[in-house]
């Protein structure tokens, strides 16, 4: 017998995502055959022992845009200082969900087993679900306190209205996803996720956990319609952790689904591998909001590249500036070398 399955609608629904915003709703509870027990946590969507690897004194940089920090640089992201034991934190889970939940990759090293591949695509699918949610609820209190003004900015109001429109559409996609990866989870259904796990020698200078949708592929190629209200996206997710000591760029997408997943990884393998560090930092700064990076690394770089990424990210956030094609390929910039060492398809058609 089939399992039930959530509409596609549901993560869309005025009152999940107001409990989702309130930080009321642990996001297991739709899934799990468990009560729920103890206070919404702060919880990592990159561990903490995976942060201590590339912190100076316990801290990295990750991008300040709340509205107050644009306000003090005039509209542009610039690099914040986050201790690690508050940066990438999310209130999405139960104390009791989250613990038992993320075992596996929390208090034991990425080996990149079937457990831990589904793990990995939950935590990313939950992490752009509730930081999606947030967005459009907090895009739609700015656009309430936008028409209550007079005169009233139409720009303003138009940007944020795109914004909104947008959001909404990666709420559904993504919420979809998370429904389906979080039944297999529940299910101890294990091979219905397929990766791409990059392994390199040295360490990463940043880390990064998050979805993309992806427009364009590693060669420029279109792959599918995104942010449609009548078309499902198909979604990758994509995270830069370290595996013991050394860095790993790893793909995750559904097994069986059309073979965008496959397709995008496919077109990252196929360029040089020298570039693979550089094409990792860009796809953090162009599509994750969850990236931070080394103290360190980040000091040491000349203003034109930290301009370079900065802006790369407050572009690929405009809903209003259409996506590139070429926006995935080699820019020319070695921003780092990790050393590539090696790669590996898990699980994959």
């Amino acid at each position: 017998m089939a399992e039930p399955k959530m509409p596609n609608e549901y993560w869309t629904t005025a009152e999940v995502m107001k409990g989702i915003f309130e930080t009321k709703t642990c996001l297991a509870k739709p899934h799990s055959s468990e009560t729920c027990q103890g206070k919404i946590i702060a919880a990592h969507t990159i561990p903490y022992s995976q942060l201590a690897k590339i912190a100076s004194d316990g801290h990295v940089y990750a991008i300040g845009a709340t509205l107050a920090d644009l306000a003090r640089s005039d509209g542009q992201f610039t690099m914040k200082k986050y201790g690690i034991r508050n940066f990438s934190v999310l209130n999405c889970f139960c104390a009791t969900h989250d613990k038992k939940i993320f075992a596996h990759i929390e208090d034991d090293e990425l080996v990149f087993d079937s457990h831990q591949l589904t793990l990995l695509q939950y935590r990313t699918l939950a992490s752009e679900l509730y930081r999606r949610v947030s967005s459009y609820q907090s895009t739609l209190h700015q656009i309430e306190q936008q028409q209550s003004k007079k005169p009233k900015d139409k720009e303003a109001i138009e940007f944020l209205k795109a914004q909104a429109i947008n959001t909404f559409a990666s709420v559904r996609d993504i919420g979809t996803a998370f429904d389906a990866c979080a039944t297999n989870l529940f299910g101890q259904k294990y091979d219905q996720v397929s990766a791409l796990v990059v392994h390199f020698k040295k360490l990463p200078s940043i880390m990064a956990v998050g979805s993309v949708l992806p427009l364009y592929d590693y060669n420029a190629k279109p792959l599918q319609l995104i942010y449609d209200l009548e078309t499902i996206a198909d979604i990758v997710c994509f995270n830069i952790l370290a595996a013991k000591d050394h860095a790993a760029v790893i793909m995750l997408w559904p097994k069986g689904r059309p073979k965008i997943g496959r397709q995008f990884a496919d077109s990252f393998i196929a360029q040089d591998s020298l570039q693979y560090s550089a094409l990792a930092i860009q796809t953090a700064f162009e599509y994750l909001e969850n990236t931070c990076v080394s103290m360190s690394w980040w000091n040491e770089q000349k203003p034109i590249i930290h301009k370079i990424l900065l802006n790369r990210m407050q572009s690929g956030t405009n809903p209003l500036e259409a996506r590139a094609a070429s926006s995935l390929t080699f820019s020319g910039v070695n921003f780092d070398q990790w050393n590539y060492d090696r790669h590996e398809f898990l699980n994959a058609d």
